[in-house]
């Protein structure tokens, strides 16, 4: 915004006229649907109340740092275009204000040359009214926009959706019939791009969480995890810890493939049984729940980061005999990680008892990290006959 002409969106350069149709006004006017028929003192907002341009447009540098802040956010519910020309209108706003301002102290106080002057000041009184009036419904739609709901979520995440990578998905996560992951639908978004929009929706209440985590939808369930780990990771609050481990354990069913297991049950699970009694992970190891069974051996990670193997091996045991192949690459995995971050030599051990009859998928994955020779000596290991008698 200058003194010289008419506010302007910075992006597009031209004049926002007031009878086109403005940027995210169909958001808007969703979001809004539900309030109307209610008293206006109720549905409007308080920064719709404020009368004195002047005030309002000094609220533009906090408009100014809330766009930049949530610009990720912003993009993708208003698209490209129209965000970067709302952030562009916030900036211009922000650094025209003070001149315009300036300009209109100046003409009321310059008695002598009122007649001269007020002609200008009242051409930046308008300006600064339209000013006003465009901060308003840029306010409405970033609101609008950044409600923390999971239909927000549900928009973010429909911004990166491809058909393409949806198509190649399912088929890498077995979606045909009879498959493990029967039954799942993509809409074809990357992980770093779910990451991004859990980020901006990190404070999603809990009631919202469980929506996105009872979908159809493949990634917004994974991006549901990715909320609720955030938030049991970051918080202090022991209520707040139960609330959420409560809501993971509730909604196993739909914790149903190795990427949401994978992302979520060393964290959630393994931190909750942190200082528990952890009877619960051979409750779901003898679960007829494919993935309750991947969420007893993973939450085991959490020890293993600590140092301590013997909830991994107990239920690595247990489960070395499992049916299904995605088992025995869990299995294998946390055998693994015991010989890297606590001791070879508990691994070895492990081995030495097991490596003859276990599956040849985790012994695989338990002894990636093994010198080659090593490798091969394990691969084609049996057990002494002393041992058998």
């Amino acid at each position: 915004m200058s003194a010289r002409g008419p506010v302007r969106f910075a992006h597009r350069g031209q004049v926002n006229d007031a009878n086109e149709r403005a940027p995210g006004r169909d958001i808007l006017e969703r979001e809004q649907g539900s309030k109307r028929g209610q008293p206006a003192s109720e549905r409007d907002s308080p920064v719709d109340r404020i009368d004195d341009p002047a005030i309002a447009c000094a609220l533009a540098v906090v408009a100014a740092e809330f766009l930049t802040q949530h610009w990720p956010v912003l993009r993708l519910m208003l698209g490209e275009k129209r965000a970067d020309g709302a952030l562009g209108f916030a900036i211009e706003l922000r650094d025209g204000r003070a001149v315009a301002l300036d300009l209109r102290a100046k003409a009321v106080a310059a008695e002598s040359r009122q007649d001269r002057l007020g002609r200008r000041t009242s051409r930046v009184d308008g300006q600064l009214e339209q000013g006003r009036q465009q901060f308003l419904h840029l306010h409405a739609i970033a609101c609008a926009a950044m409600k923390d709901n999971h239909r927000a979520v549900r928009r973010a995440l429909r911004q990166f959706a491809s058909p393409e990578r949806a198509v190649g998905a399912a088929r890498f996560f077995k979606t045909g019939k009879g498959d493990y992951g029967e039954g799942d639908i993509f809409i074809g978004c990357t992980v770093p791009e779910q990451r991004l929009v859990a980020r901006q929706f990190r404070a999603l209440p809990l009631a919202e969480v469980d929506e996105l985590l009872t979908s159809r939808i493949h990634e917004e369930r994974l991006t549901a995890l990715l909320i609720l780990v955030h938030q049991f990771t970051t918080t202090r609050e022991a209520s707040v810890r139960q609330r959420i481990f409560r809501l993971y354990m509730k909604r196993l069913a739909h914790i149903n493939n190795w990427d949401l297991v994978d992302s979520s049950a060393e964290y959630i699970v393994g931190g909750w049984l942190a200082d528990k009694d952890r009877g619960l992970l051979d409750k779901l190891a003898g679960s007829k729940h494919l993935w309750s069974r991947r969420v007893a051996m993973l939450a085991t990670f959490h020890f293993i980061k600590e140092g301590a193997a013997d909830d991994a091996l107990r239920i690595a045991t247990r489960l070395l005999n499992d049916r299904h192949d995605l088992i025995h690459k869990a299995v294998g995995w946390m055998l693994r990680e015991v010989g890297k971050r606590v001791d070879r030599a508990t691994l070895r051990a492990f081995l030495e008892r097991h490596a003859a009859t276990m599956p040849r998928t985790a012994l695989r994955y338990a002894i990636e990290h093994l010198p080659a020779a090593e490798r091969q000596r394990w691969m084609s290991y049996r057990v002494p006959a002393a041992a058998r008698l």
